[in-house]
């Protein structure tokens, strides 16, 4: 199973170690990588997937016989500090407070930042489940916290590149393992199944997910929440439910989800169940999860999606194990985040002054997160300070090549509110706040937000024809499954009376969306403030059924509404 190591030319007098020959430890002819072998079972079902799982379980018994058992339980304390790896340097690496090192990794290290900054971005509305590993990784090197790894002998490399299998009657039927470079005797145990993993997948999933980045982030984000329910699962003992959009879309993808459950299945039997530590295994393996992926993805032989793909897997793990680690440490941005946007959203002045400040803090300690720069600006446009926010909104456009459709859509936002900033309308301000909401539309054409401004603004320039196009497609996205919130109520009823049809209809849904109890009265008063804006240039007959009267009934607080 193992490759024997030579001494070239002789024992005597060697001058090199030499691997011995796969062929001969496998003694057949049809002979290929594991990750071959794992790829066209995932994609053809040949070899048989089962076939590999009783392999990969023969490897690791054999693993488990020799290397695992000459490992012991390492605290936080030495391995976040003193051991090796080094966290810290990976930690530098990516951190966008200090200057990329100069030297060859220069460019490289400049992208990978890059990459990670476009992965939270992309990413950044799935909060719960997904979280920065590297933030993770900084909160817990700063606090010393976290669980008890196993550290000691292990191979340190093994993944599908450096395992051969034979394939005999469309099974794998024997293993061969090489590459001892990394082989140590001071490695984690841990490793030995999550670069199995990671390598894997991310390798695999990018011959059968989509071109698209924005949709290639979510397809694994989908991938590894899936894996990680039936982890979890699994160390309850209760059947995993998954929810409807947590199936994955294809046979391949299902193959392979299998494939790294039943490895952690075996990472379970020898790191916990074999070891005493059945209810600790698991925040050992997430841990070593975020930080193996977030390493890996600065390897030079990653592409960009591998990067991504990297990134995302271990944003997963780093989500779960947040969740577990108590105190009040600080491992993300989210918590001091919703606080800052809280404040800088009330209706008080000296609450929405101190939530600015504290945005701004926020954005100097953590420079990679796209939201809050973007909250920030937000904040700046209501305060018509319209030359600071367009330097983070052109500075946030400069730095990202993906990003959520609310840059774009706050910089449609600030031109709008120029053009309307005095008497007479700013006819070029409002051309470049249409083209800024066209681009977000472009690039998230399924947000509804960014097209029914549009909408908005080609009526106010009196492209009526090409207004009601754009509200037609949005009530088309609103009518689409899915949870309906205030503002998507709100929308419909806007697109409504763009299309000019029932002006009753449209009304009912705007009565909906006040009534909601996550509703402010700012809420309210912005609703009321469109409709008003709108109203010169709806046609007579929409506009004589929005008298003030009418809105002034309509959007009062939900309490003074009669029954």
């Amino acid at each position: 199973m193992f490759v024997s190591l030579e001494a070239h030319p002789d024992a005597q007098s060697p001058t090199a170690l030499v691997y011995g020959d796969a062929n001969v430890v496998l003694g057949q002819r049809n002979i290929m990588s594991l990750e071959e072998a794992i790829t066209q079972a995932c994609r053809f079902g040949v070899p048989k997937p089962d076939s590999i799982d009783r392999m990969l379980r023969n490897l690791y018994e054999r693993m488990a016989t020799h290397f695992f058992p000459h490992s012991h339980l390492e605290s936080p304390r030495i391995y976040l500090h003193s051991g090796r790896p080094k966290l810290m340097e990976l930690i530098d690496r990516y951190d966008e407070k200090k200057p990329v090192m100069t030297g060859p990794d220069y460019e490289h290290d400049l992208k990978r930042r890059q990459h990670r900054r476009e992965t939270l971005a992309l990413l950044a509305a799935e909060h719960e489940y997904f979280a920065d590993p590297i933030d993770l990784l900084s909160g817990i090197q700063r606090a010393t916290v976290g669980p008890e790894v196993l550290r000691g002998t292990a191979h340190g490399d093994l993944h599908g590149r450096n395992v051969h299998v034979a394939i005999v009657n469309d099974e794998v039927s024997q293993c061969a393992v090489y590459d001892y470079e990394k082989f140590s005797t001071d490695n984690f145990p841990a490793w030995d199944f999550i670069k199995l993993e990671i390598e894997t997948a991310v390798r695999l999933l990018d011959r059968f997910g989509a071109n698209d980045m924005p949709l290639f982030a979510k397809q694994r984000l989908r991938f590894w929440r899936h894996v990680a329910t039936r982890t979890e699962a699994y160390e309850r003992h209760t059947a995993a439910t998954l929810e409807p959009n947590l199936q994955l879309p294809g046979i391949e993808w299902q193959r392979l989800a299998d494939l790294i459950v039943k490895l952690r299945v075996l990472a379970h039997e020898n790191l916990g169940r074999d070891r005493g530590r059945v209810y600790n295994w698991l925040d050992e393996y997430e841990l070593l999860t975020v930080w193996y992926a977030s390493r890996a993805a600065l390897y030079p032989n990653y592409e960009p999606r591998f990067t991504v793909a990297a990134l995302v897997a271990a944003g997963v793990a780093a989500r779960r194990l947040m969740r577990r680690l108590s105190g009040d440490v600080e491992l993300s941005h989210r918590k001091r985040f919703v606080s800052a946007q809280t404040k800088a959203r009330g209706e008080k002045l000296d609450d929405m002054a101190e939530g600015a400040q504290q945005l701004t803090l926020l954005t100097n300690n953590y420079p990679h997160v796209l939201e809050i720069r973007e909250e920030l600006a937000l904040v700046q446009i209501k305060q018509k300070k319209f030359s600071e926010a367009e330097e983070i909104l052109n500075g946030i456009s400069e730095s990202y090549y993906h990003t959520s459709a609310e840059t774009p859509s706050l910089l449609g936002s600030l031109w709008k509110r120029r053009a309307f900033a005095e008497t007479r309308v700013d006819l070029h301000a409002l051309e470049r706040s249409l083209t800024w909401y066209q681009r977000a539309v472009a690039r998230h054409p399924d947000d509804f937000y960014p097209r029914i401004n549009v909408a908005t603004l080609l009526l106010i320039q009196g492209r009526h024809v090409d207004a009601r196009t754009e509200a037609e497609s949005v009530l088309e996205i609103l009518d689409r499954p899915g949870p309906a919130d205030f503002w998507s109520r709100a929308t419909r009823g806007e697109a409504m009376l763009l299309l000019g049809g029932n002006i009753s209809t449209a009304l009912d849904s705007y009565r909906q969306g006040v009534r909601d109890r996550d509703c402010r009265p700012q809420d309210r008063k912005s609703m009321h403030d469109q409709i008003v804006f709108l109203r010169p240039h709806f046609t007579h007959e929409v506009q004589s059924q929005l008298s003030d009267q009418v809105l002034h009934d309509l959007f009062v607080a939900p309490t003074e509404v009669p029954t």
